[in-house]
């Protein structure tokens, strides 16, 4: 596998205003990946790091229904610390962070984005699990790195996620949405469509399915002239 985890971190507010993570050591990474969390009207702009990067939003989803947003970040060759913290927030809006550092010996491409959203909403009540599953994309590329994420504005706990992805979860609650980030990295490509389960509330969620394929090295090609 090309993909090394360095750090992972996720944080809710406890206020409902903001949130900073506690710091991490992101040095060695060259992939940042967020997943910024919130509800109604939140920006995803009025996000930070203590390195001052810059993010690019390669997916985001709202539904007024809902009341929820989630939105997925990333940071191709980002400024990195041993004490790395990471800043989002307004006024009421509830945010969540879950964020991912990686090492990727091959440099990622946002110009290659599979990407589909969705959302969920009904009064389901227990029992629980409560489950929810997105709609399977196939990466355009062997090698992909499969992120999913999901966001509710209830109270919720137990996030689970399935296919083999490995799963970033934050609680949520009064003060915070709840939710995770959930990533897997392909060898040859096949569809994907995980399922979301998690105890506690209702049906109200939305989510995000994302495929992050490698930067394929340009061909050459030889021409040979003369006589």
């Amino acid at each position: 596998m090309a993909l090394n985890l360095i750090a992972s971190v996720a944080a809710g507010s406890t206020d409902g205003n903001s949130v900073t993570t506690p710091p991490v050591d992101t040095r060695g990474a060259n992939l940042l990946i967020i997943h910024a969390m919130g509800v109604y009207n939140f920006l995803y702009n009025w996000l930070s790091d203590s390195a001052n990067n810059d993010w690019c939003a390669i997916n985001y989803v709202t539904e007024r229904t809902v009341g929820t947003v989630g939105a997925l970040l990333i940071c191709k060759n980002p400024a990195t610390s041993s004490n790395h913290t990471f800043t989002y927030g307004q006024s009421n809006i509830r945010p969540s962070l879950c964020v991912l550092a990686f090492s990727d010996s091959r440099r990622r491409g946002q110009d290659r984005l599979s990407k589909y959203v969705w959302w969920l909403y009904g009064a389901q009540l227990p029992p629980w699990p409560i489950e929810f599953t997105l709609p399977a994309i196939t990466p355009s590329e062997n090698g992909a790195l499969l992120l999913t994420g999901m966001a509710t504005p209830d109270a919720r706990t137990d996030f689970q996620v399935t296919e083999g992805y490995s799963l970033l979860a934050i609680n949520g609650s009064s003060k915070n949405v709840g939710g995770g980030l959930a990533w897997k990295e392909q060898g040859i490509r096949e569809s994907t469509g995980p399922t979301w389960s998690w105890s506690g509330g209702t049906a109200r969620c939305v989510g995000f399915l994302s495929a992050l394929t490698p930067v394929l090295p340009r061909q050459h090609t030889r021409i040979f002239g003369g006589f």
